[in-house]
């Protein structure tokens, strides 16, 4: 219908069934319930993902706290140093490292390795006898330290660590000592099925010619950190 301008009129339509625009409101409800509802999921996971503190922070034990007191005594700066990976995954995106640090006076290098516990699931079925192991809460991984310098391999496999779990995740802090820099190529952390020790199952980079490396941010220790395990 148009009226004396011949501009058509919408007064005359009649108003559109009830149930479309109760279902346009539940739709743009539920829409915006889901928008909402996906957003604090990633948050949430992002929150989850992260670490414990203590998973990011520096473990003193007796080598790297007695190294600081003597720098202390010596009225001069402590160095500890953070390294960063340009790839923190390994391989199969199921195990990742977290804040490496170095320490050049104590000849300390110190890395958080981080795994998805369904890494187990795959363990498992390579490994059968392992699933008892799983069920009984012992350790399942053992870890080493390789790398190349002057042309040569060398393994590092006595560290010392501290543990922790948390949503769906299982963190190792790592400390290496006797660990110098100097000459090095390329350094990875490896986990190794307890039954096949010198295996590497998955291999994470930690150090490199021109990884950036910058001075950590830490806070004075007032004595040497509690519960650290020995390999």
């Amino acid at each position: 219908m148009f009226n004396e301008f011949e501009n058509e009129e919408d007064s005359w339509r009649p108003d559109p069934p009830k149930w479309t625009v109760i279902t346009k409101k539940v739709i743009s409800y539920a829409f915006g319930v889901f928008v909402v509802a996906f957003i604090g999921f990633l948050v949430l996971r992002m929150i989850l993902s992260q670490p414990p503190k203590a998973m990011k922070q520096a473990v003193w034990d007796d080598t790297l706290f007695s190294a600081y007191q003597t720098a202390k005594a010596e009225k001069r700066d402590f160095e500890l140093n953070q390294i960063s990976t340009p790839n923190s995954f390994s391989e199969s995106s199921m195990f990742s490292v977290y804040t490496i640090l170095y320490s050049p006076e104590a000849k300390q290098l110190q890395v958080t390795v981080r795994y998805n516990n369904r890494a187990l699931n795959y363990l498992t079925q390579d490994y059968p006898e392992a699933k008892a192991l799983v069920e009984s809460g012992s350790e399942i991984y053992v870890f080493n330290l390789s790398y190349t310098k002057n042309d040569a391999q060398h393994t590092l496999d006595t560290y010392k660590y501290v543990k922790d779990e948390k949503a769906g995740y299982t963190y190792y802090r790592l400390i290496f000592n006797g660990v110098e820099l100097d000459g090095v190529a390329a350094m990875t952390v490896n986990a190794c099925y307890v039954g096949r020790p010198a295996v590497p199952e998955e291999t994470m980079s930690v150090y490199g010619a021109g990884y950036p490396v910058i001075p950590f941010d830490f806070k004075a220790p007032k004595s040497v950190t509690k519960h650290i395990k020995q390999k």
